[in-house]
C-alpha cells in the first residue's frame, strides 16, 4: 500500500545551535514518504545558511524539500502559517528548530490516524531535556489532565471547557494532524504572534472537533535560556519576553472571550496580579514584585485548578487507565 505524504514543518529562529540535530531526527524517521519544509523567521544568526548546505546533503531522502525565508520577523505563528501554506502532504507534522522526533514519531502518528478514520487531530507524549541529547538529561513529562481530557468519553465541548481554564493538556511538538482540517479552521491565529498552539486547541474545540491521544513517546522537548519561550535578560526576572507579550497584547481578552462568567472574572483576577509584577519591575530583588509572585501562586484559580487536574489524573492512573 502507497504511504500517504506527510509534511514536516520545522519553524525557526535563531537556530544555529540545534537546527542541525532537528533537522537529522526527521531524516531518520523510519516512515518514507515525507515532504520537509523549513520556514525561518528572518534569523539574524547562521541558521539558514546551515540549512541550505544540509538540504544539499540530504534532499534526495525527501519526497519534496522547500526552504521559506523572510527579511522581517513576524512571529511564530505567522511562520507556522507559512509553512503550513506551503505543505502538500495529507498529514502534518511541526517541530521547534531546538526540538527532536523520536524515530517512530511519523510512522506511528499515520498508523493510528488511519486505523481511526475519526482522528483528525492527535497528541502523543514528549520527553523533555535540558543541555546535551543524553539519558541523564531525559525528563519523561506528564502534562496535567492528560489521562482525564484524552479519554474516549470525553467530548470536544468539555475539552474546550478544560483548556479555556488554562490547564495545559498538550504542546504543539507532539501533535499530528491531517492538514484538511487545519486548512479548515484556518491555521493559526495570528493575533497571538507568539502563541501558536492554544489558540487553535481552543477554536478547534469550540467547533467541535476532538483532540485524540496517542500513549506513545513522539517527541525530545528541548529546554533552554535561549529559546523563544524561555528567553529572559537575564535571571533576576520574573517574567521573560515571551511572557511579556502575552500580557501586553490580547492573550488575556481571548481567554474571557471563551469563558463563562465565572472564569472570565478569574481572568482578570490572574491577569492583574501578573500586571503588578510587571508594573512594579519584573525583578526578583524588588520587595513588591516578590509579593506580587507570592501572591499569584497562592491566589490565581488557575494554579488551582491545575493542582486540581493533577489530582484527577494521579487518581485515574491509580485506577488503570
Amino acid at each position: 500500500m502507497e504511504q500517504p505524504l506527510v509534511s514536516v514543518n520545522v519553524v525557526s529562529f535563531n537556530a544555529e545551535k540545534f537546527i542541525i540535530e532537528t533537522l537529522d531526527s526527521i531524516y531518520n524517521q523510519t516512515y518514507k514518504n515525507i515532504e520537509l519544509i523549513i520556514s525561518d523567521d528572518a534569523s539574524p544568526d547562521n541558521t539558514v545558511d546551515l540549512c541550505r548546505k544540509w538540504l544539499v546533503e540530504h534532499e534526495s531522502r525527501f519526497t519534496r524539500v522547500e526552504l521559506l525565508t523572510v527579511e522581517i520577523n513576524t512571529g511564530v505563528t505567522a511562520n507556522c502559517n507559512r509553512a503550513l501554506e506551503a505543505s502538500h502532504g495529507e498529514y502534518w507534522k511541526i517541530i521547534g528548530s531546538d526540538d527532536l522526533l523520536t524515530p517512530e514519531c511519523v510512522e506511528k502518528c499515520v498508523d493510528y490516524m488511519q486505523a481511526n478514520p475519526e482522528v483528525r487531530f492527535l497528541f502523543g507524549k514528549q520527553i523533555t531535556f535540558t543541555g546535551p541529547f543524553s539519558d541523564g538529561n531525559f525528563t519523561k513529562e506528564q502534562l496535567p489532565f492528560r489521562a482525564y481530557f484524552f479519554r474516549d468519553a470525553i467530548p470536544a465541548k468539555k475539552q474546550y471547557r478544560i483548556i479555556t481554564r488554562l490547564a495545559q493538556v498538550g504542546c504543539a511538538p507532539a501533535s499530528f494532524a491531517q492538514t484538511s482540517l487545519l486548512r479548515e479552521v484556518g491555521g493559526f491565529n495570528t493575533r497571538f504572534p507568539m502563541n501558536e498552539d492554544t489558540p487553535l486547541y481552543i477554536y478547534l474545540t469550540s467547533l467541535g472537533h476532538k483532540l485524540w491521544y496517542i500513549d506513545e513517546f513522539l517527541v525530545y522537548r528541548r529546554i533552554h535560556k535561549d529559546s523563544i519561550m524561555h528567553q529572559k535578560d537575564n535571571d533576576d526576572v520574573y517574567i521573560g519576553k515571551a511572557g511579556l507579550r502575552y500580557l501586553q497584547g490580547e492573550w488575556a481578552p481571548f481567554i474571557q472571550e471563551h469563558s463563562n462568567w465565572f472564569w472570565k472574572q478569574m481572568s482578570k483576577f490572574s491577569h492583574w496580579m501578573s500586571m503588578n509584577i510587571v508594573l512594579n519591575g519584573n525583578s526578583k530583588k524588588i520587595w513588591k514584585c516578590r509579593f506580587w509572585h507570592r501572591c499569584s501562586k497562592c491566589f490565581n484559580p488557575f494554579r488551582w485548578y491545575v493542582l486540581y487536574a493533577r489530582i484527577i489524573d494521579k487518581a485515574l492512573n491509580i485506577l488503570g487507565y
